[in-house]
């Protein structure tokens, strides 16, 4: 028997949406419109009453209303002010609709006419340069620590479950590989910039504070220079490493690693070639980053990044988006931010031209006056 599920119908479906976004931007109006628009208010009447008077001086000094009429005409002809009201919707109307036929969903007119002046284009990395799938590919329980490594990693899979980040994902998916059951956690919160914390329901940790976290929030904590030295390999390689920790009894409120993860992700095949193509555009390319600098420097460096952000908490994206619009007092630069995710909306919101993958987060793609409908990277210089 053949089940087809629909996940969406009616105005929900991605062809209703793609085609509402296009309407919806070839009924606005860019800023070049309204200029002109008071421009026309103006040059109409005046060319009109121009002609009026071509008309009634030919007729009053040659008495021949032919002459008159075609004189009149021809004033109308050449100033032609319907131009001006006309060009730019039909230019609008042209330009969204060939953008959508190449996968480009233009939703703000505006644009097309900022996308031009940019000089700075900015990357969210995971899902945006890299396929945003990925793997659990070292899990390390730590030897200073005497609990089941099934135990460290079914309580790890319990505090990811519900999560829709994508090394969430990654650690559920080798937990159900090895027909691992993620073990219940209460009060599971996230922790901005951080991780994820629960307190296991049962198993070894049950009643415990237990956090999955960078590395770089650790410091200070118990074993914190074994941790660093053993995660140097995989920050070598490039991957992400996460710590799961436990609070510790002790005074000192410091807490107890349990194990390491390490994550890596694969560039996206055409990743290179976009930022290449907006190199030859003159564009400068920036990569913004949560993830540990050695594995974003890395990621950069492989598709030829001119500038590389790492470490960076949610909420700061957009501040970083700010200081590249204006670097010193003097300077306005323009900024683009390709993103994905929801922590991306608020620097898409922020950039001159907001560009979201149609593959990520509707939030982002609400912030963004451009959708991507291919999550294809190269997408962007075409854009522009």
């Amino acid at each position: 028997m053949l089940v087809i599920k629909a996940q969406a119908v009616g105005i929900e479906s991605v062809l209703s949406k793609i085609i509402s976004l296009v309407e919806q931007a070839q009924t606005q109006k860019a800023p070049i419109q309204k200029l002109v628009d008071q421009v026309s208010a103006i040059f109409v009447p005046a060319v009109i009453l121009i002609a009026v008077c071509t008309g009634l001086a030919n007729w009053f000094y040659l008495d021949s209303a032919s002459i008159a009429i075609l004189r009149a005409v021809s004033v109308l002809v050449i100033a032609c002010p319907c131009a001006l009201g006309l060009a730019t919707p039909a230019a609008i109307m042209a330009g969204t609709g060939v953008a959508a036929r190449f996968g480009i969903l233009i939703k703000d007119a505006q644009v097309l006419e900022l996308a031009h002046r940019l000089k700075i284009v900015a990357f969210d990395k995971t899902g945006t340069l890299t396929i945003g799938k990925p793997r659990l590919l070292h899990f390390a329980p730590l030897n200073f620590v005497q609990y089941d490594a099934n135990q460290i990693l079914a309580t790890a899979a319990g505090l990811q479950l519900g999560s829709e980040h994508p090394l969430a994902k990654a650690l559920l998916e080798t937990a159900h590989q090895q027909s691992i059951a993620p073990i219940a956690v209460a009060n599971s919160r996230a922790l901005p910039g951080i991780g994820i914390e629960g307190v296991p329901s049962n198993g070894s940790f049950a009643g415990k504070t237990i956090r999955l976290e960078s590395l770089a929030s650790l410091k200070g904590s118990l074993h914190h220079q074994a941790i660093s030295d053993l995660s140097k390999e995989y920050f070598d390689q490039g991957l992400t490493v996460s710590v799961l920790t436990m609070d510790s009894e002790a005074p000192q409120n410091l807490v107890v690693p349990l194990a390491i993860f390490a994550f890596g992700d694969e560039l996206k095949p055409n990743a290179k070639e976009a930022i290449s193509s907006l190199h030859q555009m003159g564009i400068r390319t920036v990569m913004i980053s949560g993830d540990n600098l050695a594995a974003a420097k890395r990621v950069g460096a492989a598709i030829g990044m001119d500038e590389v952000f790492a470490q960076v908490m949610p909420g700061d994206k957009s501040e970083i988006i700010r200081t590249l619009q204006q670097p010193n007092v003097a300077t306005k630069e323009y900024v683009a931010m390709v993103g994905d995710g929801i922590n991306d909306a608020p620097a898409l919101a922020m950039a001159d031209v907001g560009m979201a993958m149609s593959t990520g987060t509707d939030v982002a793609m609400q912030a963004a006056g451009i959708t991507l409908m291919r999550g294809d990277p190269t997408l962007v210089a075409d854009a522009i």
